[in-house]
């Protein structure tokens, strides 16, 4: 039995990614998508996209780095009152904020254009794989005149395409087999049992059928729309502190 997850339906709706590598030199971004894009072929052109709602850089504010990868780095923040309204109403969290930022490293060659498809990728799932990721947003771009302009905000004002998804949870699957309570913790609560003792096989088997069951459920859901995740490991699971369940994050490129 899985505790906890329910389905969201089939369409509309709901995504995630935190940008890991994906290799790729600097591409063209002077087109736009409406469907999913081809191969790529040498410098071929990889799309500019305008997926979900179109923030601006003052909805937002930075509260903390929470990750780092490759190509991005990953922020815990807040939306303000206006903002929230036109992200469906998200209230704020006991965590220190209600939303995950995610801006690409532009010093790194590639990072920018693999954003723009991290960006179609989330809203791809948002509308066609609901409920297999953490909720995606939407996204705000900086300029580089802003940047220069702000840069006395901080990290808020750095320069580039920012991806904005909604806060599910601050721990990963990976994150809950490392803690010394292990499976004590975790079955707390991705199962709502205690009294659980660490090295319980019983336990341990319950935990592994009932995350292998949602994962299965999540990948099923995006393998119908079409998309392929490519990196599934327990980094990329996150406990939805809501719902009680996993979801996959990092769809980057």
């Amino acid at each position: 039995m899985i505790s906890g997850c329910q389905p969201h339906g089939n369409l509309a709706g709901a995504a995630s990614g935190f940008s890991r590598g994906g290799g790729g030199g600097a591409l063209s971004t002077s087109h736009r998508v409406a469907s999913r894009p081809g191969p790529v072929r040498g410098r071929a052109a990889v799309v500019r996209v305008a997926a979900g709602q179109k923030y601006k850089r003052n909805d937002v504010e930075v509260v903390r780095q929470i990750g780092e990868g490759s190509f991005g780095i990953v922020y815990q923040g807040s939306l303000n009152a206006a903002a929230r309204r036109k992200g469906g109403g998200i209230k704020g969290n006991s965590g220190g904020g209600d939303i995950v930022l995610k801006r690409p490293k532009l010093t790194v060659e590639g990072a920018a254009e693999l954003q723009e498809v991290e960006a179609w990728m989330n809203d791809r799932v948002s509308r066609d794989a609901r409920g297999a990721c953490a909720e995606y947003l939407g996204s705000f771009r900086v300029t580089s005149d802003e940047s220069y302009l702000n840069q006395n905000e901080g990290a808020g004002a750095k320069e580039g395409l920012w991806l904005v998804w909604r806060f599910e949870g601050d721990r990963t699957l990976a994150q809950y087999m490392a803690a010394p309570d292990y499976p004590t913790g975790l079955a707390a609560s991705l199962l709502q049992r205690t009294g659980t003792v660490r090295g319980d096989p019983a336990m341990e088997l319950a935990i592994t059928q009932a995350t292998m069951a949602q994962l299965l459920k999540n990948l099923g859901t995006i393998h119908r729309a079409g998309l392929v995740h490519r990196d599934i490991k327990p980094h990329n699971l996150v406990l939805t502190d809501k719902e009680r369940c996993f979801k996959l994050i990092d769809l980057g490129a």
